[in-house]
């Protein structure tokens, strides 16, 4: 609190809150200045408001990840010595804790937040987006090689890791075959956080016959 007197430079005491020693908490304090001279008399009052101190967070930026990996977050906060947390924002993942994991693939965005105490105000939360990229999968196809009995015939597929789904085109086309031919297939993986495809030509080959000559 800064005082001015008229005339200038007279000495006076203040008092806040009726308390000689300047507050440090945050609050609003009723402050009381008396000119303090023996020639001089005079007093004035008014209002001292100590805000809360700001804390800031320190979040910094993270890489891109793949959909089947994970990612410790950490932050630093401010001077309240509240721990910094986390929680999604949007986009396809999950926080346990510090831990973030992806559902699927995309953008997925991060908020940190700080809370204050008696001193300090709430943190402005940071928010952070990560790109999450589909993980390579690998995929091998399988009985390519079927006779044609006028069922639609599709070849098997094998994944690394296991259990993936797979969708088919035969010579661009989704249909399954059933006639007898040469179809170029392309295996694709359909799933949430991984991607992969493979490529091979499935032969249905001619059923045989065969002619049962009575002799007479």
């Amino acid at each position: 609190v800064t005082v001015a007197t008229s005339p200038g430079g007279l000495a006076y005491t203040l008092t806040y809150e009726g308390q000689t020693q300047a507050p440090v908490e945050p609050g609003n304090y009723f402050v009381l200045a008396i000119v303090d001279e023996q020639f001089y008399e005079g007093d004035s009052g008014g209002f001292l408001v100590v805000a809360k101190g700001v804390q800031a967070i320190d979040f910094p930026p993270i890489p891109d990840q793949l959909a089947n990996g994970s990612v410790t977050l950490s932050a630093t906060g401010g001077p309240s010595g509240n721990p910094v947390t986390f929680e999604i924002a949007g986009g396809p993942g999950q926080i346990n804790g510090t831990q973030l994991t992806f559902t699927g693939s995309g953008a997925v965005t991060v908020r940190a937040r700080q809370s204050g105490n008696t001193r300090y105000s709430d943190a402005t939360p940071v928010l952070r987006t990560v790109t999450v990229n589909k993980a390579p999968a690998s995929l091998t196809l399988g009985d390519l090689a079927q006779t044609y009995d006028g069922l639609p015939k599709a070849p098997s597929s094998t994944t690394d890791p296991v259990g993936l789904a797979v969708s088919y085109t035969f010579d661009g086309s989704p249909t399954v075959p059933t006639g007898a031919g040469t179809y170029a297939v392309i295996g694709t993986i359909s799933d949430a956080r991984y991607a992969g495809t493979a490529t091979d030509s499935l032969v249905v080959g001619k059923a045989s016959q065969t002619i049962n000559f009575v002799q007479p």
